[in-house]
């Protein structure tokens, strides 16, 4: 096959959809033709190149909208470049060169496989940007898009209820990075991994922390950056790590016990599954399509703070069960979730007929 990938960032700037473009598309890449379409932010990198056998092309930036989408324009290249190809394979709707991408297939004839990353649904939060997204964005544009795609893939199964030609395709990991560690802890260590800022719920974490140090001697690790981290550093009884490379992870999950996910906003979260493949329990609140993962068989999904608390009282109190779930997650992890069942997922649905 000849897959034109499209994403709003690619390798090495990583974010949720442009981790998994580059996951897919370098091993997608070993046995088809891949070309990524995507934006030259930051500015630092090679505007041509070849990264692990796939054909790059940046087009330039002119900054970021909303802190979350490039300001590119990208309809010159990839009208020079669909007819080239199979089909385009773009990475959600929520950036302005997918939104181009679904205008060039109003004037232009080609398959365009559609993948939701997930941020389909938002909870009633306060503030312009979700109020934009619910009443406006998302009655145009997201319709939009649907309406232009052939074919709709999407890593959450909830986020496709009752749509046509769509077909679920998961985030990956790749197991034999995060190889399975029995968790027999005699102190128990806990982690939180990811942004900090206000959508990943951190402002709850000097609760969190604060009452449960109170009842047990339970250490705590806060791995990532942002605008956050002075305020957490201030209100966090904690060991702060700031951001680290992918390589790193495997190693902090050898550190931790048990993670938690306080999002107020979330898809399907890697970090889970590599929590899972690492043989550790996940107490995460129960926000978007987290509940397709997280059970009481591998972890707690909670409602609020002192859910939070409670539950990893709990665990103190039984950590047998911190090994039992563990071994669970592994293996919802094996029987799904790796990278090599997910890429033959991806080949089976895009080589299947459209049925439109």
């Amino acid at each position: 096959m000849k897959i034109l990938e499209v994403s709003n960032f690619f390798y090495p700037k990583i974010s949720g959809s442009s981790r998994y473009c580059y996951e897919l598309s370098r091993r997608l890449a070993k046995k088809h033709e891949v070309k990524v379409i995507t934006t030259l932010y930051p500015k630092n990198l090679e505007k041509f190149e070849t990264i692990e056998n796939i054909d790059v092309v940046r087009v330039k930036s002119f900054g970021l909208g909303w802190n979350i989408s490039s300001l590119s324009w990208i309809l010159p290249e990839l009208s020079k470049e669909v007819k080239n190809y199979d089909f385009v394979h773009l990475h959600s709707y929520l950036f302005l060169i997918s939104n181009q991408t679904g205008l060039l297939r109003v004037f232009k004839k080609f398959p365009l496989y559609l993948h939701l990353h997930g941020g389909m649904d938002i909870p009633n939060l306060k503030g312009f940007k979700p109020i934009f997204k619910r009443y406006l964005y998302d009655p145009i544009v997201k319709s939009f898009m649907l309406r232009m795609s052939d074919k709709i893939l999407s890593i959450s199964k909830n986020d496709i209820v009752g749509m046509k030609n769509a077909f679920w395709v998961p985030n990956g990991v790749e197991i034999k990075d995060f190889p399975f560690i029995e968790k027999k802890p005699e102190k128990i260590n806990i982690g939180y991994i990811g942004r900090l800022e206000e959508w990943k719920g951190v402002k709850s974490l000097p609760y969190i922390i604060k009452k449960v140090k109170k009842i047990e001697d339970i250490n705590f690790h806060i791995i990532g950056d942002g605008p956050l981290r002075s305020y957490l550093e201030k209100n966090c009884d904690a060991k702060f790590y700031g951001n680290v490379s992918f390589s790193e992870i495997p190693k902090i999950f050898e550190k931790i016990d048990i993670l938690i996910l306080p999002s107020l906003i979330e898809g399907i979260p890697t970090v889970i599954l590599e929590a899972f493949s690492s043989g550790c329990p996940v107490i995460a609140r129960n926000v978007g399509s987290v509940s397709e993962l997280v059970s009481s068989k591998n972890g707690f999904l909670v409602k609020n703070d002192d859910d939070f608390v409670e539950k990893i009282l709990y665990l103190s109190e039984n950590k047998e069960l911190i090994s039992k779930m563990g071994k669970n997650g592994r293996k919802l992890v094996e029987k799904y979730y790796s990278w090599e069942k997910v890429v033959e997922m991806f080949e089976k649905v895009v080589q299947e007929r459209d049925s439109r």
